[in-house]
């Protein structure tokens, strides 16, 4: 199980999330451009500080600020798909693959690991080729094998159908859930399309990062039921909260493995809701 409650503040973003996930789940996390979801993800990796929170991953604490516990990103049990795959452009399509086996000291098994990873996303054929030599779909599929290779307890994916073209995307698509149900850990996804959470998680929990005042004389009341029926007809789950730190509006407290998001008065605010999904698209 994955256990998240951590707070940080960046730039004009106040974070404040807790987040629980269970093994075999998939959990999308729903939001336009910074709503914080991507900084949620470092989070979790260790890729981006926090001011204040735990991080715990099988009863394993990854951070906790409370007791200064911080486990270096390269020493979590955590895969990371970037939403530019981020492949190594002088390395081959194994290497890539091979590469976080090669850093966790693994390299007398790295390659044999790698093509098996290959095998199983049908890309051996192209074992020996740079990255610049594949498709969109085919990359995607690479990265995902480099993240999976090191056996993680936690997958987390970055908008990962994001740098696909439109008539690529539905393929990808099918073929990345296919992928995430044969992985028998904890998955947290992110992504701005509804119809992409809905086809990939069993859970959404879902954030929807307003400005303060976006029109002149609307109230903020207003202003998030407005952006709430904008943000492509998801229902509005809005409620006003008690108090909160260092002038942060909060939400009520979420439900157990919902996603709670506050931000600084003056700044961002946030619609936040979470719900089980009872069924998805191909």
């Amino acid at each position: 199980m994955l256990r998240v409650d951590v707070q940080l503040r960046l730039g004009t973003l106040d974070l404040a999330v807790a987040l629980q996930a269970e093994h075999g789940e998939v959990v999308a996390v729903l939001g336009p451009n910074g709503a914080g979801k991507t900084t949620l993800l470092r989070a979790i990796a260790g890729l981006t500080p926090i001011d204040s929170g735990s991080v715990v991953l099988d009863n394993a604490v990854l951070e906790d600020t409370a007791t200064r516990t911080y486990v270096p990103t390269e020493r979590r049990p955590i895969g990371v798909v970037f939403q530019s795959y981020l492949l190594f452009p002088h390395l081959t399509v194994i290497d890539n693959i091979a590469f976080g086996l090669r850093a966790r000291g693994r390299g007398d098994t790295a390659r044999a690991v790698a093509l098996t990873w290959l095998e199983r996303m049908e890309l051996a054929a192209y074992a020996d080729a740079k990255p610049a030599a594949l498709s969109g779909g085919q990359a995607q599929r690479v990265a995902l094998a480099r993240a999976l290779a090191t056996d993680p307890k936690l997958l987390l994916l970055d908008e990962p159908l994001a740098a696909l073209d439109a008539s690529a995307r539905v393929n990808v698509r099918r073929d990345l859930k296919r992928d995430l149900a044969q992985f028998e850990g904890v998955r947290i996804l992110v992504t701005h399309d509804p119809l992409e959470a809905i086809a990939l998680a069993d859970r959404l929990a879902a954030a929807l990062a307003l400005r303060r005042g976006s029109r002149r004389g609307e109230s903020d009341a207003r202003a998030r039921e407005r952006w709430s029926h904008r943000d492509r007809g998801w229902r509005h789950a809005d409620r006003d909260g008690r108090g909160g730190r260092r002038g942060v509006r909060r939400h009520p407290p979420p439900q157990r493995g919902a996603l709670s998001i506050a931000t600084r008065r003056d700044a961002a605010q946030c619609v936040v809701w979470s719900d089980h999904l009872a069924r998805s698209a191909g």
